[in-house]
């Protein structure tokens, strides 16, 4: 287990970027390819990550409003990230909450490589015209009883301790 700073710092000497510091406000900014930023920002339960994905239209805001609510659903998030606002700069940020844990290093970076390549995808598909929403090219909504958990939050037994007997009747058909 490392600190936010240790991981920095880390990322930094194998990165080539030096020895990357958290600044007096706790917050170090990562800029990769020139078009991703990413803030890293210490917390008072852990830290997280954070990066402005599109900004809030001037119109059709409830239908924006809405497909940024479905896209916090359990099918839509990967990993530990979340879509949010912050209605004063009109933008619309994504987040990954490293809360109440100190990862690795190892952790730390496959988990910001996943964050970079969200961004990716939110920024692509919040560059569309919200100006001149049109609800159609948005993928169906899902029913209530469709609702099926993210693989992340499914336990899975390690591998040679399974015991099919443990299955409730009728899980296994012949």
């Amino acid at each position: 287990m490392s600190t936010i700073q240790e991981i920095l710092s880390e990322f930094g000497r194998k990165t080539g970027l030096g020895n990357l510091r958290l600044n007096e406000d706790g917050l170090c900014r990562l800029v990769f390819d020139g078009t991703l930023t990413v803030d890293v920002e210490k917390t008072s339960a852990g830290f997280v990550l954070h990066s402005v994905v599109g900004q809030i239209p001037g119109t059709n805001k409830s239908e924006f409003y809405e497909m940024l609510l479905d896209a916090n659903g359990p099918e839509q998030v990967v990993g530990q990230t979340a879509l949010g606002i912050d209605s004063n700069l009109n933008e619309v940020l994504l987040f990954q909450n490293f809360t109440d844990m100190t990862p690795t290093y190892a952790y730390f970076e496959k988990a910001l490589d996943t964050f970079l390549g969200e961004i990716g995808k939110w920024k692509a598909r919040l560059s569309g015209d919200w100006e001149n929403f049109d609800d159609s090219t948005l993928p169906p909504k899902k029913e209530s009883g469709d609702y099926k958990p993210a693989e992340s939050v499914i336990k899975k037994e390690p591998a040679g301790d399974f015991d099919p007997s443990k299955l409730p009747p009728g899980m296994i058909k012949a």
